[in-house]
């Protein structure tokens, strides 16, 4: 493979581990949402990572997983590898766009930047943008804005007329189950499966020694598949995604934090997110 679809092959590949990390932020929260969606608003195309529709509110999220020290000069960020266009300065186009789109409704751009080895040499002032350490601060922001209601799921409705295919702007590359790997990840990026002991709340890793409980390490390794294959996964899939952990403690992680459809040997696990239902 060339140099360059190498480096954008691992460029697209870290934008997307980003937003896996994201959705592992709101795990436990019931807020309608739409990841990774391309609308057509007029002449213009926008990409957006996330979109939450909470009670009359859009909020757009745009997930950053810059892993090195920046310095900001002029109108643009650098670091010792390249030199890149203010992303601050998407916001303001997308907010011009959607507000198109949502003439009457609050528009809230958020920018998260989500991996702990980000860091830059000027102070954020925008209380919409979040580090790695703000998830709880974004949670409380979310939550603060009220509930996803059926306002919220008349505006998801609506956004989705103007979804349009977002493959036109992507080079053709073939991201293949063969490349995903199995196997329980930190959230450093590292395999531990070994790291984990039959009958132990909790795991720490052999890397970032980071703690871990247990079930829930297994709980986001599990989200990631299902966001992944954007599709519920069976026992036996799951137990392949996470080998080295015993069938019966994926069971119990199953039945626990996921929604199971189906029934007897065919049946499904998925998030609640994706069965709940407004009244």
């Amino acid at each position: 493979m060339e140099d360059s679809l190498i480096d954008e092959h691992a460029r697209l590949l870290k934008g997307f581990e980003g937003e896996l990390q994201f959705d592992l932020w709101l795990a436990n929260e019931r807020f309608l949402k739409l990841n990774d969606v391309y609308l057509k608003i007029e002449n213009s195309t926008i990409q957006l990572d996330s979109v939450l529709f909470i009670d009359d509110k859009i909020i757009a999220v745009d997930i950053k997983n810059y892993s090195s020290k920046y310095r900001v000069i002029d109108n643009h960020w650098s670091n010792d590898y390249r030199t890149i266009p203010n992303p601050l300065e998407s916001i303001t186009r997308q907010h011009f766009l959607l507000s198109k789109l949502f003439p009457k409704q609050q528009i809230v751009m958020m920018m998260v930047f989500i991996n702990p080895k980000f860091s830059i040499d000027k102070a954020f002032h925008n209380k919409n943008i979040y580090m790695h350490y703000d998830r709880l601060r974004l949670l409380n922001d979310l939550k603060n804005y009220g509930h996803s209601n059926s306002k919220s799921l008349k505006h998801l409705n609506h956004m989705k007329r103007f979804i349009t295919d977002g493959s036109i702007f992507m080079k053709n590359y073939d991201f293949s189950d063969k490349q995903i790997k199995s196997g329980i990840l930190c959230s450093c990026r590292k395999e531990i499966s070994s790291c984990i002991q039959p009958s132990c709340k909790y795991t720490v890793c052999k890397y970032c020694n980071t703690k871990h409980n247990t079930k829930e390490l297994i709980r986001n390794n599990i989200i990631e598949w299902i966001t992944i294959h954007k599709r519920p996964i069976t026992y036996k899939e799951a137990c392949i995604w996470c080998e080295g952990v015993s069938g019966s403690t994926i069971e119990r992680v199953l039945k626990k934090y996921f929604v199971r459809t189906g029934t007897n040997r065919k049946y499904l696990y998925d998030l609640e997110n994706n069965h709940q239902v407004l009244k």
